[in-house]
């Protein structure tokens, strides 16, 4: 009798890939012991989903702060990008509804087709694209505004020029945090 026959060659693979996985498991499972414990703050901000709401007392208590600060207001309208196919997450809705009630600025939408969104922004056919992912190339074209999603790379972009702009929805985007909390 062979001690290595077919049979026995395919059952220690078998072992040596379970052995493989367990081994990994046992590994991963003790290296995240040693992981800091993490704030209800950072979870949160970590799991805040993207179809999030304002409640309603959050929203007046926004729509509260920008009256009492209507001093940040810069333009009495606003013009939001936005491509028919694409709808920004519900928060950015809300933003959109607290600073036309709390600031009195109407807020109209352009509709572009998405290859044309930064473009139409750069040449001030809009002021603002919600929802905006942020890299490096966009960078050089527009301005970015602190995302709005803790730990997620969203954001508000404005023309490249227009720093009132970007330190208006900066200042309600601080508030809003504030008020998640």
């Amino acid at each position: 009798m062979k001690l290595f026959n077919f049979r026995n060659k395919k059952i220690l693979v078998i072992l040596i890939i379970i052995s493989a996985v367990l081994g990994c498991v046992i590994y991963f499972s003790l290296s995240n012991n040693n992981l800091p414990p993490e704030t209800d703050l950072q979870v949160r901000e970590k799991f805040l989903p993207l179809d999030f709401s304002l409640e309603g007392q959050q929203k007046e208590l926004l729509v509260s702060w920008l009256k009492e600060n209507s001093d940040i207001a810069v333009k009495k309208e606003i013009t939001i990008c936005q491509d028919r196919f694409y709808v920004p997450s519900v928060l950015y809705k809300d933003i959109a509804e607290a600073i036309e009630e709390g600031l009195g600025i109407k807020i109209t939408y352009y509709y572009v087709p998405w290859p044309k969104i930064i473009p139409a922004l750069s040449e001030r056919k809009c002021d603002a694209i919600f929802d905006l992912t942020i890299s490096e190339e966009r960078k050089e074209l527009i301005l970015f505004t602190e995302p709005v999603y803790p730990g997620r790379d969203q954001a508000i972009a404005v023309s490249k020029d227009d720093d009132l702009l970007v330190g208006m929805f900066n200042s309600i985007i601080a508030e809003l945090k504030l008020i998640i909390e």
